[in-house]
């Protein structure tokens, strides 16, 4: 299992406060273990402990799902739920190990799974409907563990931490579409958002770039 122990998130979760009505970016902070909010519009810092985060559990990933905020939770192997003032509601358990990102599609929620532990199925999407419900699985290819999610034109791009596997293409049942990006110059993509053009951003870890 590799794990990523510094500000690691889907940079790109926004959610409206439920007081103020705003919208911010949300980030874990996994070496702290708290919940950072930053400004939409410059990324400037707006609150550097929105609330605690449980410890050494390694979150990844943080979005609104209704009036919850999710936070997927790597070594944690699973999904913690939370409202919209911090307060737990608990979480989703059971036949995850070291899940990354996760996204939402209609009443969907899909989650990355990439271990075998706890009953796991390994590389694969998980499925739960927004209430946390299980609604199954899809496997993804062995080689290739998934770490972020993206809809895109009525598909799914899963990103992959293998080298020349960057990311693969499926239907939201999980029909493989084939590959949608691969190149030697993107090595272990991670997050992925489109910018304001319509193109697509990826953050990788080993090349240590953004394509």
């Amino acid at each position: 299992m590799r794990l990523f122990s510094t500000l690691i998130a889907s940079l790109f979760a926004v959610f409206g406060g439920a007081a103020s009505g705003q919208t911010y970016i949300m980030m874990p902070d996994s070496t702290n273990n708290r919940l950072m909010l930053f400004d939409t519009n410059d990324g400037s810092l707006v609150n550097a402990n929105y609330f605690a985060l449980t410890p050494s559990t390694t979150p990844i990933h943080a979005m609104q799902v209704g009036n919850e905020i999710w936070i997927s939770e790597q070594i944690g192997d699973k999904v913690s739920r939370w409202d919209l003032s911090g307060n737990s509601l608990g979480a989703i358990t059971g036949a995850m190990d070291n899940i990354r990102g996760m996204a939402r599609v209609g009443n969907t929620v899909y989650v990355c799974n990439d271990g075998t532990g706890n009953g796991a199925p390994g590389p694969s999407l998980r499925m739960f409907d927004t209430a946390g419900a299980d609604l199954g699985f899809f496997l993804t290819p062995s080689t290739s563990g998934p770490f972020g999610i993206l809809e895109n034109q009525g598909s799914l791009l899963v990103s992959s931490d293998a080298a020349n596997d960057d990311i693969h293409r499926y239907s939201f049942t999980g029909t493989p579409m084939g590959t949608f990006h691969n190149t030697t110059t993107l090595n272990f993509a991670e997050q992925m958002n489109y910018a304001h053009d319509g193109s697509i951003l990826v953050a990788a870890f080993s090349s240590n770039n953004i394509m």
